[in-house]
């Protein structure tokens, strides 16, 4: 979830997933205007958004419907969560959430959050996935799992929406007090080392022997000892 620019509030781009026919736009019309969308071009891409107060903040919820037309990666590049849809009549269609599952962990991108989502399940009779088969599946990769209807499901799929919006904004709080709390201890760090750093003296660690003043007198020249002084030096230095 980032920033919006030149407003205070937040957006959140869900990308919408799944194969031709599994009811991805009409999922997201109800859920930006409470219709429900009987006919639809299913190559057309579109990017829809609605303003909600999520905890207090207002938050632009951009939904991402996607007609397969593009590679896995341009559409998870700016995603913030990933809704892949199937259809409990099609077996084809859950095979194909299965493949993305592999294509997600191939491509380092299993932190994106997914929910997977049994759409059409007002036609119960026509049913080839079981809800089992769904659990399942997002049960072994950590995503979050629904079985409803696009159709009939108004409040569900809002509700699913906005409980996504509002993990993924206290995810995002827990985020920067880490990183605010990571960058005091950093300068926390950098402030110790600074003061219990020695001094360093003005003065140089070596003395240096003084250099004759050459205005000073010549010495004169030592004078040869008597031997029994010399003797008496070597005996006691003091003399």
């Amino acid at each position: 979830m980032r920033s919006e620019k030149g407003s205070s509030g937040l957006k959140l781009r869900i990308v919408l997933l799944g194969e031709k026919g599994v009811g991805k736009s009409a999922i997201a019309v109800r859920f930006l205007c409470g219709r429900y969308l009987h006919e639809y071009d299913p190559n057309l891409e579109c990017c829809y958004d609605k303003h909600e107060i999520i905890d207090g903040k207002t938050v632009k919820i951009e939904i991402f419907d996607t007609a397969g037309q593009d590679v896995l990666d341009n559409y998870l590049k700016n995603a913030d969560a990933v809704l892949y849809v199937y259809s409990i009549t099609s077996e084809k269609s859950f095979a194909a959430a299965k493949s993305f599952r592999e294509e997600l962990l191939l491509g380092d991108k299993s932190h994106i959050p997914v929910i997977l989502l049994g759409n059409k399940r007002e036609l119960e009779q026509g049913r080839q996935v079981s809800y089992k088969d769904g659990f399942t599946l997002a049960r072994e990769t950590n995503w979050k799992f629904y079985e409803m209807s696009a159709a009939v499901d108004t409040h569900r799929i809002n509700d699913m929406v906005l409980n996504l919006a509002s993990e993924l904004l206290a995810e995002t709080k827990k985020s920067n007090r880490q990183r605010r709390t990571w960058k005091i201890k950093r300068a926390m760090s950098i402030l110790n080392v600074h003061i219990h750093q020695p001094k360093h003296s003005s003065f140089p660690s070596v003395l240096m022997p003084l250099t004759e003043n050459k205005t000073d007198p010549p010495r004169s020249p030592a004078l040869p000892q008597h031997p029994r002084l010399a003797n008496r030096r070597q005996t006691c230095p003091a003399l």
